[in-house]
């Protein structure tokens, strides 16, 4: 991707896509794979630095209250 590129999940209802964006987040477990972000080891390695680069709007946002 070039410098300001914007990437999106498309597709119809069960096709995968919050199973796709919340793998690499570590916001469920994978079974077996390996999740990058570019190029940083998203699951294991540097999540905290593979999150850095991403940005994740819920559907169902969970907010404290206040």
């Amino acid at each position: 991707m070039a410098e300001g590129e914007i990437l999106g999940c498309l597709g119809p209802n069960g096709a995968g896509k919050a199973t796709t964006i919340r793998c690499p987040l570590k916001l469920i477990r994978a079974d077996a794979g390996r999740a990058d972000i570019f190029g940083v080891d998203a699951q294991a390695a540097r999540p905290v630095q593979a999150r850095q680069c991403v940005a994740h709007v819920p559907g169902e946002a969970n907010l404290w209250p206040g």
